[in-house]
């Protein structure tokens, strides 16, 4: 401007340019650069104003939608995408700008001066990000603090996963898709917003402005910070995970062998007990040791069911136990089932092998058996056998089973009527069958008596027919000394 000044001025003087010609086309020289001057400078402002717009918009922020709304990172591809693409923009907006100012300020682009006004314009444009990326630091600084905030702000589930008790995400470091790995690319794409403004000092060598914003030690300081705490955090949540994987035996124990054990010993064995289990005397649990069991299973249930839905840790994470919680439960009404269906079954078992058992009885008895028929002679011996050995375990059933069905209507299992039935009917039918039992064993003694006696006439017969083979043979050997036809 100033040599444009000395141009007209020196070309007035030379050429004799009248006065007022002369004011005119200086006052025009004057309004022109005042005019190219403050739209260079309002171009400063513009490029403030840009930037500003994403000064107090975080990155990240709750919902809300839901009374406690947690950060927003179901979405967060599609909100960095959008933030991403506004900022490439506002770019290409910065770009445009600054070529408008060199060409108001009418700069050499290889000019010292121009570069250093392209430095000043850059300091305001990282200033601008600083000013973006403290605030979103600082907004999950505070909201992950525990004196500032009592809203959870992240969420995971903890859930039982094919014998495995995780969180989900996963709360294990160096674990990908992580709660860890998910906040580190949270601040990761923080700080990725200084990439996608292009750099406009493009004598400095730099495409974009995120490394000067990564070397800041304020900023990193930050970081840091948010994940220290996100590390403690976590491991007052695993702690927490190990104090719920105490009732690992719950999913890891094998029922069947469980209840077999049961059985056979009345409890379960210790590991070290069972490489030596053929020491171990087999002692058949007894009704007490079955309600203990259920009791204890009980007892589980009622410690698991009055956890919280939820556990809030350092008031910034909250684990969601709905799902642990209804995993558990039903596992320990799966171990309290395993004992009442064994009771129920055995009431059931019992009664209808007695049932059959009588139905069988009724006819076996009524058959006639004949005094020449030795064959429906035994099968009748053996049937009344088998009453006999079955006669002390159900002559003293009754009283067991009714025990059993008390103790399973005091954990409110409905018991079928058609039990009750045969708990009354079955006994009078039980000693109908021992009575026809003992008329029948008396029928058949005098049976018993003369098979006796044809047996023993049999024997008899058999001992002379064996002493007249012998004294034959001896008689009538075919291997003396003196056969003359030995092979005939």
């Amino acid at each position: 401007m100033y040599q444009k000044f000395c141009f007209i001025l020196s070309r007035s003087t030379v050429t004799g340019t009248n006065p007022t010609d002369f004011i005119r086309r200086l006052r025009t020289t004057i309004h022109d650069f005042e005019a190219r001057f403050f739209k260079s400078k309002s171009n400063l402002d513009d490029i403030q104003k840009i930037l500003q717009t994403y000064l107090k918009t975080a990155l990240y922020s709750r919902g809300e939608t839901r009374q406690d709304p947690l950060l927003i990172v179901y979405e967060k591809e599609n909100r960095v995408l959008k933030r991403n693409n506004e900022l490439r923009d506002a770019g290409l907006r910065l770009q445009d700008i600054l070529k408008q100012s060199k060409w108001l300020l009418k700069a050499d682009a290889d000019a010292d001066i121009w570069k250093a006004y392209v430095d000043y314009v850059d300091e305001m444009i990282i200033e601008s990000l600083y000013e973006i990326i403290d605030y979103n630091l600082n907004y999950l600084l505070e909201e992950s603090d525990p004196t500032l905030n009592k809203r959870p702000l992240f969420e995971v589930e903890l859930i039982l996963d094919d014998l495995d008790l995780r969180f989900n995400p996963t709360l294990e470091f160096g674990s990908a898709n992580g709660l860890y790995d998910i906040v580190d690319t949270l601040i990761g794409n923080i700080f990725r917003q200084a990439a996608m403004i292009p750099r406009l000092a493009e004598h400095s060598g730099q495409k974009h402005y995120q490394n000067d914003l990564e070397g800041m030690k304020a900023l990193n300081d930050r970081r840091l910070k948010i994940m220290e705490r996100l590390r403690d955090t976590m491991k007052e949540a695993n702690d927490w995970k190990e104090d719920v994987n105490e009732y690992a035996y719950l999913w890891l124990d094998d029922r069947k062998e469980h209840m077999r054990q049961f059985l056979l010993y009345g409890r379960a064995l210790e590991e070290n007990e069972i490489e030596n289990r053929e020491l171990i005397i087999e002692t058949p649990p007894s009704l007490v040791q079955f309600q203990n069991q259920i009791d204890l299973f009980q007892s589980i249930y009622s410690d698991i069911d009055s956890w919280n839905q939820t556990f809030l840790f350092n008031s910034w994470l909250r684990v969601d136990a709905r799902p642990i919680k209804r995993q558990l439960l039903n596992l320990v009404n799966k171990w309290i089932n395993l004992y009442k269906n064994y009771l129920i079954d055995h009431v059931t078992v019992s009664l209808n092998e007695l049932e059959l058992f009588i139905k069988h009885a009724s006819d076996m008895l009524q058959r006639q058996v004949r005094s020449d028929d030795l064959k429906s002679l035994i099968e009748m011996m053996t049937f009344l056998s088998q009453v006999r050995t079955r006669q002390e375990y159900t002559d003293d059933m009754a009283e067991p089973i009714k025990d059993i069905i008390e103790l399973l209507k005091s954990y409110a299992y409905e018991v079928p009527q058609t039990i009750y039935a045969m708990l009354d009917e079955l006994p009078e039918k039980w000693i109908i069958i021992k009575k026809m039992a003992a008329k029948m064993k008396q029928y058949i003694a005098p049976l018993q008596a003369n098979q006796i006696v044809n047996i023993r006439n049999q024997i008899i017969d058999m001992e002379k027919k064996q002493q007249e083979i012998r004294e034959r043979f001896l008689r009538d050997a075919p291997f003396t000394y003196d056969t003359k036809e030995p092979y005939v």
